[in-house]
């Protein structure tokens, strides 16, 4: 018996739940318009521009070891059209989507300001990924305001 409580002792222990661990953000613009997603922050800390996934990751977000109901995350961004006019900040409160095991975290800005965060292991184009694929915008085929498009 005292061998079996001294083996008990040495297992592994849960984390306090109240602690919690740094993810990487990657922040991705799915917005259709010719609009630019330039600076992304988190909680109050920049995580880089908004890309086509993949892009550089400045920051993170801090997140508790077990996801909880009502996580959620403040995200602000600003939103420019092209050659960085007419820029405007919107901020939210967002959601955090449930999960498990955690090797980044994706950010997506949707149209109509929508915004998902989805924390996992799995890459955009994997088939049990939660949210959309990597975005598809193409600056170099959009239409201008008075201006046709290019081929």
């Amino acid at each position: 018996m005292l061998l079996a409580s001294l083996l008990a002792g040495c297992g592994p222990k849960e984390p306090d739940p109240n602690a919690t661990f740094g993810s990487s953000v990657t922040a991705m613009d799915h917005d259709p318009s010719d609009t630019f997603v330039r600076n992304v922050f988190v909680d109050g800390t920049w995580v880089g521009e908004a890309s086509m996934g993949g892009g550089i990751v400045a920051g993170g977000i801090s997140l508790p070891y077990r996801w909880r109901p009502g996580l959620t995350a403040v995200v602000k961004w600003e939103r420019c059209e092209p050659y960085g006019k007419n820029c405007r900040w919107t901020d939210k409160v967002v959601p955090i989507q449930k999960y498990g095991e955690v090797g980044h975290t994706d950010l997506h800005l949707l149209e109509g300001d929508r915004v998902l965060i989805i924390p996992t292991m799995l890459d955009p184009r994997h088939p049990d990924y939660p949210g959309p694929g990597y975005p598809t915008k193409d600056f170099f085929h959009m239409p201008r305001k008075g201006k046709e498009q290019t081929q």
